[in-house]
């Protein structure tokens, strides 16, 4: 890992910009933030059968100057602040150490009271790296949920040493929006045909996300779990004609009944360095739909963690 000089730039870098007078929804409204007039929200890019991420889940905020290129990304943890919040943060971005060196973790200045901010930043910067970032701000809001909020320049904005005062000056107008994330267990309308319509009742305690490609629809359910906590689990379901079957070689099987029908699960595990990942899998013919499937994938980090979610991707139905 180097660290690059920062050397100066022309006229019409980084240190030319700054944030504007009117905000910028996040993550569909859950954070507000003020940037450059300069800037374009932008999707992540995708493949031709893939999706964009979910306003609520993700937002990419693109700044080009130049060659330079400055990037604001947030994300949705689904993940809840505990008391220790700066503590939260330390354990889950130890494996940020791996990839990014040594890194400074600390509470900083919230610039709205009704937030709680920790920053993560690479003590040394890798311009190697295609997207080197600048810091993360760990965000917990109103609804005491947790969002990530990256700050990320490309090889050539590195060098300009105004970047980090447009990363300060963005962070500094960072504020919660409108948009709270619920907790209540509620039934979600996933799809309408003529038998009626299908319904998933999403758990207590869980976010709910919905996905739209081009010819199919994955609705995505993740439990709201203390950060710093166990690893990730959550279901998701592929609605459309193409599901992605995974191999079975390996896999064991479980019997169950979704729908009124008897099905089988598919059943994987893998166990490595990165931890314990636990899988399981069911394509079952849509119910309102012909020729169109539902394919059900879990999660989980433990075989008990995975049975949680395999029922509650269970609890589809059909309502009149």
């Amino acid at each position: 890992m180097s660290a690059a000089p920062l050397a100066a730039q022309p006229d019409g870098g980084f240190g030319a910009l700054a944030p504007g007078d009117t905000a910028t929804a996040l993550l569909g409204g859950h954070l507000l933030v003020r940037l450059p007039a300069a800037a374009a929200v932008s999707a992540r890019p995708h493949s031709i059968m893939g999706a964009p991420a979910p306003d609520e889940t993700e937002t990419r905020a693109l700044i080009d100057a130049g060659p330079r290129r400055f990037v604001v990304f947030a994300r949705e943890l689904n993940r809840t602040a505990p008391d220790d919040f700066t503590a939260a943060v330390d354990l889950t971005y130890a494996p940020y150490r791996e990839m990014y060196g040594a890194l400074r973790i600390a509470a900083a200045d919230a610039p709205e009271g009704a937030l709680r901010v920790v920053r993560v930043e690479p003590e040394v910067s890798d311009t190697t790296r295609e997207a080197v970032p600048l810091y993360w701000l760990l965000v917990a809001g109103p609804d005491g949920t947790v969002q990530e909020v990256g700050f990320f320049v490309n090889p050539e904005g590195a060098r300009d040493p105004g970047a980090r005062a447009l990363a300060d000056a963005i962070a500094a107008s960072l504020q919660s929006g409108p948009r709270r994330v619920t907790r209540e267990g509620r039934a979600v309308e996933l799809g309408r045909g003529e038998g009626g319509t299908l319904v998933l009742d999403v758990p207590p305690g869980a976010a709910y996300a919905r996905q739209e490609g081009p010819d199919f629809v994955v609705h995505r359910v993740e439990p709201l779990v203390p950060l710093g906590s166990a690893g990730p689990s959550g279901f998701g379901i592929y609605d459309g004609h193409h599901p992605n079957p995974p191999g079975g070689e390996g896999a064991t099987t479980a019997p169950a009944s979704v729908l009124g029908a008897d099905v089988t699960w598919q059943l994987r595990e893998e166990h490595g360095e990165a931890g314990d990942a636990y899988r399981a899998d069911l394509i079952l013919p849509h119910p309102l739909e012909e020729g169109a499937y539902l394919h059900v994938f879990v999660w989980a980090a433990s075989a008990e963690d995975r049975a949680r979610r395999m029922a509650d991707a269970g609890a589809l139905r059909v309502a009149p």
